[in-house]
């Protein structure tokens, strides 16, 4: 599937599930302690960093966004892990995009804790980018590990001296002109020349 396509998956469900929990549903404690649902209106970035700033975020938003589907069509289909980790990006910052652009603040609804400490409410969109952002750690650090793990496989197969053997039999020492039999026979072969000297 086509990360743009996941982008808009995630677009839609982060829209539809604000609208649905902003009209519908009420502040309910679903886990005490734990799981909230908890419905505020955050003028500022993900998880209500920096309220206020709505004209950055919208300029910020938009600029990534290009970027990231930029990025994104240039990424290799065979690299399926970070066009997830793009879509999901993608689709977050498009998700609250679309609610600073219409509404001017970003509907925020998930709250969840531990111990008597909250996490600052989320949503969807928050989600996504989240997931993309620890997708796309896991995939730089795939991608810098490879070459070194290959290198090291590839360590013991090197040759001792420069100027080793090098062809079909240097593996197994059964190059025909360094073997010994090779040398032994092409001394008896010129022991007749000497006496005919």
């Amino acid at each position: 599937m086509s990360f743009l396509r996941i982008a808009a998956i995630i677009v839609a469900l982060d829209q539809l599930s604000k609208q649905l929990i902003w009209r519908f549903a009420r502040d309910t404690v679903f886990v005490p302690g734990f799981l909230n649902l908890v419905r505020v209106r955050n003028t500022g970035a993900a998880f209500g960093l920096l309220p206020g700033a709505r004209v950055f975020f919208v300029v910020a938003s938009v600029a990534a966004s290009v970027f990231i589907v930029r990025v994104g069509m240039r990424t290799p289909p065979t690299m399926r892990l970070r066009r997830l980790a793009l879509a999901g990006i993608l689709g977050g910052a498009v998700g609250n995009l679309v609610d600073r652009v219409l509404f001017g603040s970003v509907i925020d609804f998930i709250q969840i804790g531990w111990a008597g400490h909250y996490w600052p409410v989320f949503n969807v969109a928050d989600v996504g980018v989240s997931v993309g952002a620890v997708l796309l750690a896991l995939d730089a650090l795939r991608a810098h590990e490879a070459p070194g793990g290959a290198r090291t496989a590839l360590e013991p197969d090197a040759p001792d001296a420069p100027g080793g053997p090098v062809g079909p039999g240097a593996a197994d020492g059964s190059d025909a002109a360094g073997s010994p039999e090779a040398r032994g026979s092409a001394g008896a072969s010129d022991e007749p020349d000497a006496h005919a000297r």
